[in-house]
């Protein structure tokens, strides 16, 4: 790249800390002495999210196999769509954000599968609100689990752990007024970030990847210490 890789990963943190194009943009020019558009900062973001999501789909997580799926309706560039996401309950790692038109089983299904495709295993047991496409979904995709529906934000078992989801997810989505497609690389490494780079003080301090045993080592720049090795293949 012809921008030094430091200015690059600044903008990467920034962009998924919530900030806007147009005062990473500025930011870059009064700190990092780099004069960019928003245009090419969009095209860093494509460009290393892709690699980083070919390096970390990658691995195996050690999950607890208490998976929580949820959906909530999100506006990206003034068109309504819909958000799936899975995560597993113990160690809070993300395993789908999926976007969809409606909430069909079609779409609940493809929510799984991306779930399953980042977790490498099933789920044992599946706890969902009483959205009815769930119930066929589950059935189709996660046969031998134990499907709890109809489950909220209140009581012993429920679904608090989405809904904060949901909230740190709206937040960030502000800074995407720029990305025209919602299946942008925003979604992907928002999951990226939240996964691997975001640590979590129900954690104690750990990312939800360390929390499944995925320990990368980085340090210093945490984005450029993940671009390096998702370069190297590990």
């Amino acid at each position: 790249m012809h921008t030094n890789p430091h200015a690059i990963t600044v903008a990467l943190d920034l962009y998924f800390k919530g900030v806007s194009l147009r005062k990473i943009v500025d930011h870059l020019k009064q700190f990092e002495g780099v004069n960019v558009s928003h245009v090419a900062v969009i095209k860093w973001i494509k460009k290393y999210v892709a690699l980083m999501r070919d390096y970390v789909d990658a691995l195996h997580p050690e999950l607890s196999r208490v998976f929580h799926a949820d959906e909530t309706k999100v506006n990206i560039r003034g068109q309504w769509v819909w958000l799936w996401h899975l995560m597993d309950s113990d160690t809070r790692f993300l395993l789908a954000n999926h976007v969809s038109q409606g909430r069909t089983v079609a779409d609940a299904r493809e929510a799984f599968r991306e779930a399953k495709a980042v977790a490498k295993t099933d789920a044992r047991v599946l706890l969902t609100d009483g959205l009815s496409s769930y119930v066929p979904a589950a059935q189709r995709e996660f046969p031998n689990a134990v499907h709890v529906s109809g489950i909220g934000i209140q009581g012993r078992v429920n679904n608090n752990r989405m809904e904060r989801y949901h909230g740190t997810f709206k937040e960030r989505s502000k800074t995407m007024r720029a990305i025209k497609k919602p299946d942008s690389a925003f979604i992907e490494g928002q999951r990226i970030y939240y996964d691997y780079l975001r640590p979590h003080t129900a954690l104690g301090g750990k990312t939800p990847a360390q929390a499944a045993g995925i320990e990368l080592g980085l340090t210093g720049n945490m984005w450029e210490s993940l671009i390096k090795k998702s370069t190297r293949k590990g």
